[in-house]
């Protein structure tokens, strides 16, 4: 009797245990709740209204659009729990709206009865398209009157748009998307009809132009040479040209410009480029090998003999750029000269003064004599 008495015991808190876990299990099973769904029917004047659009919207976001039946009914399923905003509407029948709370499992049911335009109320309907004739899904449309926005929406995946159960008079409209363009129109809306409003969408017009363009030496593609863009005197960008020697400078706002280019042991040269907005400039840049300077070596003399001590002044263009004294075989010399065309003028009190003219060259010497008189 003894021994039946702890078998019973031991199976009770073996039950006692297992039901312990049932309500936790139980529980998981819980936090997987099943969706809802929202089903109804569209319909104007008692009867149901077949092909009417009816998009479902949830914190303001479109997340599901359907169409109708034969006999207007519709459904959206595998709905998460919570509360939705749903719209139906058919064009020359107006619009209706109604909201509905999902909950977890079940069938939200609702009813939409399109008002009709009857004969106060007009719509306005239409394709939003690019230049090229291809409909644009998810533009944004502005519908306006007397300057103020009035209702908006976004073109369906057939790039059509409607507003319906508007007032009569002139409306406009705006249209937009990013990447695309924007377009606009006007529609005047009469009672009891549909106005047909296309509207085209244009990319807007360009604000910068650009610069390509290629360095060269000798009619040979110089590679790696550093390239510099230069407005009013200030360095605006660089890059430098690539094994053909090309380089370019996109979204380069308009004006006028001086393309530089220079590579250590071939040269520098440089262009002007002007640059228009949407157009592409292109420029070909010459390097030529920098030029070395040049000198001036001459000697100062009069009808004696060579002069020492002779003051000799060296200018260029009114502007004087060096002084020396003859020495005491009259020799003097001038050394590290740009290129150009200088004058050379000697005196000596006592004794005379004289001039003379000299054409300095790169890399070389000119001699000059002076006499002094």
């Amino acid at each position: 009797m003894n021994r039946r008495h702890g078998i019973r015991a031991i199976v009770s808190l073996v039950v006692g245990v297992f039901a312990a876990f049932l309500p936790t299990a139980t529980s998981q099973a819980q936090t997987r709740p099943d969706p809802g769904a929202i089903a109804g029917v569209v319909s104007h004047d008692g009867q149901g209204v077949a092909d009417a659009t009816v998009v479902l919207y949830h914190n303001d976001a479109e997340v599901a659009r359907t169409t109708t039946g034969p006999r207007g009914a519709f459904e959206f399923g595998r709905l998460r729990a919570g509360d939705y905003m749903v719209i139906a509407g058919k064009d020359g029948l107006g619009r209706a709206r109604a909201r509905a709370s999902v909950a977890a499992g079940q069938v939200t049911r609702v009813r939409l009865n399109l008002p009709g335009l009857g004969q106060t109320a007009g719509a306005i309907a239409g394709l939003v398209t690019t230049e090229a004739g291809r409909p644009v899904p998810g533009a944004a449309v502005v519908l306006s009157r007397d300057g103020q926005a009035v209702a908006r929406t976004t073109t369906n995946d057939d790039g059509r748009y409607d507003f319906a159960n508007l007032r009569p008079g002139q409306y406009g409209l705006e249209a937009s998307k990013r990447g695309v363009g924007n377009g606009a129109a006007r529609a005047e809306v009469r009672a009891g009809e549909t106005t047909r409003a296309p509207i085209v969408l244009r990319a807007p017009a360009p604000t910068t132009g650009a610069i390509v363009g290629q360095v060269s030496s000798g009619g040979a593609p110089v590679a790696e040479a550093g390239v510099a863009l230069v407005h009013d005197g200030v360095v605006v960008a660089q890059t430098v040209t690539n094994a053909r020697g090309a380089f370019s400078f996109p979204r380069v706002r308009p004006g006028t410009y001086a393309v530089v280019a220079a590579k250590r042991g071939v040269g520098e040269g440089r262009a002007a480029a002007n640059v228009r907005a949407g157009l592409t400039t292109r420029v070909m840049v010459e390097i030529r090998q920098q030029q070395g300077p040049g000198a001036i070596a001459g000697s100062v003399a009069s009808a004696a003999g060579p002069v020492a001590d002779a003051a000799v002044v060296l200018s260029s263009n009114g502007v004087v750029v060096a002084r020396t004294s003859s020495a005491r075989n009259g020799s003097f010399a001038f050394p590290n000269l740009r290129p150009g065309r200088y004058v050379v003028e000697a005196s000596k009190r006592g004794v005379g003064q004289g001039r003379a003219v000299v054409e300095v060259q790169a890399d070389q010497t000119a001699g000059v004599r002076i006499l002094l008189q």
